[in-house]
């Protein structure tokens, strides 16, 4: 149904994510950017099926090989259907053997796409997910999605004014994180005073640099979730995403909101951060 003329750099299928399975050491996955994944899935309603593929920094050549309608949503970037630019937020007829080119991303790292038809893809662990070693990590040239287009007519059936600025924030909301209390009110003050830059990052995290000199060792290893904020020894933050481990030995300081998941999903390296403290 699809298939890939050029992978992308890290195009990978997401759903919700992969629940109940945390004990076994395997993270909950699913999309980076929240946000930008429900917007997919308002535009594109399907019942019992949230697909997304999930495009990073470059994203993929596919040709379509049945007519399919279709969305993105997330980062800005050169996008082009048979030579044609698209836009975001607007639902698109591709034609068979039309040929969507998701080109580089100009204004946030990430970018979604849905699909109106069920793909036949394999759950793993209840979920289509990928994560690697239970599924693969990304896709590959020349791989093809099999799958169901379902109906729609032949224009675009849905277009919505997004509010998108949240891919030019730069402040993180988080409330405290479960060691924040065994800091002093000075180092507190310090963290939220603390200009960040992203050093390096992947779907399983963000490290970002500029923390808190400290004297703490690692501690006894306890449960991670996406969104927490360590502290390592180094000073430097390191923060939980959706691919991230499930435990950890490092203090946990904050606990990013969903919203701020989504705004630190979409920065690339030496971006600039600050932390914004959220009272419970």
């Amino acid at each position: 149904m699809i298939r890939f003329l050029r992978a992308g750099y890290y195009t990978s299928l997401q759903d919700e994510g992969r629940f109940g399975y945390r004990a076994l050491g395997i993270p909950q996955a699913g999309p980076m950017d929240k946000k930008a994944f429900a917007m997919a899935q308002a535009l594109l309603p399907l019942e019992n099926d949230c697909h997304a593929i999930e495009c990073t920094y470059l994203g993929p050549k596919m040709q379509f090989e049945k007519e399919l309608h279709f969305v993105i949503t997330g980062a800005q970037g050169d996008f082009q259907l048979d030579g044609v630019t698209i836009v975001l937020n607007r639902v698109y007829n591709g034609k068979k053997g039309s040929c969507l080119d998701i080109g580089k991303m100009t204004k946030g790292i990430r970018c979604y796409i849905r699909f109106l038809a069920q793909l036949n893809v394999p759950e793993t662990m209840g979920s289509v997910s990928f994560y690697f070693p239970i599924t693969p990590p990304t896709f590959k040239n020349n791989e093809v999605i099999k799958g169901n287009p379902l109906g729609g007519s032949d224009k675009a059936m849905a277009h919505l004014r997004v509010d998108d600025r949240y891919l030019n924030q730069t402040v993180l909301e988080a409330k405290k994180g479960p060691d924040w209390g065994l800091l002093s009110k000075e180092q507190q003050h310090q963290i939220l005073q603390a200009k960040l830059s992203v050093i390096a990052h992947n779907r399983m995290g963000y490290k970002l640099a500029g923390g808190l000199e400290n004297d703490f060792t690692s501690i006894e290893s306890q449960m991670v979730i996406p969104g927490m904020v360590q502290l390592t020894p180094g000073g430097e933050f390191i923060v939980a995403m959706a691919d991230g481990q499930v435990t950890g030995g490092y203090l946990q300081v904050l606990q990013l909101t969903e919203e701020a998941q989504s705004i630190l999903s979409q920065k690339g390296e030496a971006c600039a951060l600050t932390f914004s403290y959220i009272p419970h």
